[in-house]
């Protein structure tokens, strides 16, 4: 396993261990979680370009890169929701486009063809990752001065995070509709 491959690795797992950071709701727990975050999104930028700068991409990167990226962003949104921070229909509306994102990619696969990341999805996965950091600095911070409208700063961040999520899914779904037409 190259490199590449094993920052796409860890970026998985990563999610998942921010998660029961998150959980443990003291500040250990959210500066673990402000640290790891950082560092998680940082391999998520720095896998790709390892891989294509010393020509490792693999089939098996290109398959979990985006399953590590949705884990690195659903985990925590769960954690978030479950705190009350965010209500759950919007990690609902997450969750539910990444589904069908996943399925349609591999729908346009059987095809011959590859949906690859584009500029809208980029700028949402910036998006999910910037509200989620913000909100995991704000519980941080919380624990030593409170935050003034801290829920309603993360609820605004989530609301503007889904509406970005939606509007991508819809641009990919109306950019891409010709692999339906087979189906």
């Amino acid at each position: 396993m190259n490199p590449a491959n094993k920052l796409t690795l860890l970026r998985g797992v990563l999610g998942i261990i921010i998660t029961i950071f998150i959980c443990f709701q003291d500040v250990f727990g959210y500066g673990m979680a402000v640290f790891l975050f950082a560092f998680a999104v940082w391999t998520d930028y720095y896998d790709g370009i390892l891989a294509r700068g010393i020509n490792q991409e693999t089939t098996f990167g290109k398959f979990m890169d985006p399953i590590s990226d949705k884990v690195l962003v659903l985990a925590p949104l769960i954690a978030l929701g479950d705190l009350g921070l965010i209500p759950l229909w919007m990690v609902l509306i997450v969750f539910i486009r990444e589904i069908l994102m996943m399925g349609m990619r591999s729908l346009a696969a059987a095809q011959g063809i590859i949906l690859g990341a584009n500029w809208f999805g980029k700028t949402k996965g910036m998006v999910q990752y910037g509200m989620i950091f913000i909100s995991f600095v704000l519980l941080f911070v919380n624990e030593f001065v409170l935050v003034p409208l801290m829920v309603e700063v993360i609820y605004g961040m989530a609301l503007v995070m889904v509406v970005m999520t939606f509007v991508t899914a819809v641009l990919v779904f109306i950019n891409n509709k010709d692999i339906f037409k087979d189906s």
